[in-house]
């Protein structure tokens, strides 16, 4: 493809900043390319997906799963049965209308200070909180019923995503498709949307662009689904895209995200439980995730100018969405060959990254240690590198049971 294009590696080099000797070691097979030189070559090369999709066709070794996890769906009904015989004290606060508004009050306080602290402190209280209200939603009349099968399909969202930035992917798997199984018991085509949005995000950072399409797929046709959700499902439809090097079709779903996403506003609510940040869509997001997904497309040059300008209307109490977009700052602006500035960047962004503790943060941390190390003796890459390293490793240890789901 380079020699199709008339370019030279020494070309190239310029155009990837890689260098031209490291360039001729992957054409002849003695190196093998990291998806992010994968990227920026398709990209180069105009190649539309093509070198992306060659790598993703290398074998690579697979982990053992962990003893006694199971990657089967959550049997829902199951464990409707086996609670059947709930005491009558539960029977009792499941009919009060007290209970639904602290249950929520709960999910509020925990979303909004899971934006400020380590994922690993709030994701107990929200695991919790969604077993005890599918066990509530189990004995409730039907005054109450909807209302608590949706928060117990909320917080199991949230725990899902929780569990992500913590580290516990297989957690994260399994309480998102638990979310969609609640949500899915109540008439409310906009919740199951939205379960399935989330469980599109975890995919995201589980690299695995077809089960996001797949996912997104099923939300934006639908005609019961709000304008809303069936834009943020464009995101995730545009980011799916992105990481399969689809160029076209990332361009054309970011475009319908945003007719149908709204200005920003209020957030949205479900029974006055108001989502996470970034979670509900608006034109703050879209800038924010065009950015992210031209990253993604190799283009780390346009993913600066839009993520510098869209990461200002991210308000500094959404620590989280913050530290995750900033770390894509800072990898698009190395990854662009602006070494000094991605350094200076980096400092400032490590010491909120340290606060939020996010597992999908630190992977960001790993991208960016791989790109600089092509300029491992440049004086402003050797002061980082330690912050670097250690940022990129860190993880506090998981509470023995907390992102464990009740089965």
């Amino acid at each position: 493809m380079r020699a199709e294009a008339g370019l030279s590696l020494s070309g190239l080099s310029k155009m990837v900043h890689y260098t031209k000797g490291y360039l001729s070691k992957i054409e002849t097979s003695d190196k093998l390319p990291s998806p992010e030189l994968a990227r920026l070559c398709d990209a180069a090369l105009n190649a539309g997906g093509a070198l992306i999709s060659l790598l993703s066709q290398v074998p690579t070794p697979q982990a053992d799963p962990a003893p006694g996890r199971d990657e089967r769906m959550p049997d829902i009904g199951g464990h409707m049965r086996s609670l059947a015989g709930a005491p009558d004290g539960l029977a009792a606060a499941a009919r009060e209308e007290v209970t639904v508004d602290v249950f929520r009050a709960l999910f509020n306080q925990a979303v909004d200070l899971g934006e400020l602290v380590s994922s690993r402190v709030v994701l107990p209280t929200v695991t919790t909180n969604a077993n005890t209200l599918w066990s509530l939603a189990l004995v409730a009349p039907g005054s109450t019923r909807s209302s608590l099968t949706k928060l117990a399909a909320l917080n199991a969202t949230y725990a899902g995503w929780l569990a992500l930035e913590a580290g516990d992917d297989h957690a994260a798997q399994w309480w998102s498709r638990t979310a969609v199984s609640l949500a899915k018991l109540v008439d409310d085509a906009d919740l199951v949307a939205y379960t399935l949005i989330r469980e599109a995000g975890v995919a995201v950072f589980r690299d695995d662009p077809g089960h996001v399409l797949a996912l997104a797929a099923r939300i934006e046709g639908n005609p019961r689904i709000s304008t809303r959700y069936r834009g943020i499902a464009a995101h995730r439809l545009a980011q799916g895209h992105a990481m399969l090097g689809e160029y076209d079709q990332c361009r054309r779903a970011l475009d319908r995200s945003m007719i149908l996403l709204p200005a920003a506003t209020e957030p949205p609510t479900f029974d006055g439980a108001i989502l996470p940040p970034m979670a509900n869509g608006g034109s703050r997001v879209g800038g924010v995730i065009a950015g992210w997904c031209l990253y993604d497309l190799g283009r780390p040059e346009v993913a600066v100018e839009i993520l510098e300008r869209e990461l200002v209307r991210i308000p500094s109490s959404h620590r989280r969405a913050g530290a995750r977009f900033g770390a894509r700052r800072v990898l698009a602006h190395a990854a662009a060959g602006e070494v000094d500035h991605a350094c200076v960047l980096a400092h400032e962004l490590l010491d909120t990254a340290a606060v939020v503790d996010s597992a999908t943060v630190r992977m960001e941390f790993r991208r960016l240690a791989r790109t600089l190390a092509r300029w491992h003796t440049h004086q402003a890459v050797r002061e980082l590198s330690p912050r670097l390293a250690a940022a990129a490793r860190t993880a506090g240890q998981r509470p023995p049971g907390v992102t464990r789901p009740v089965s």
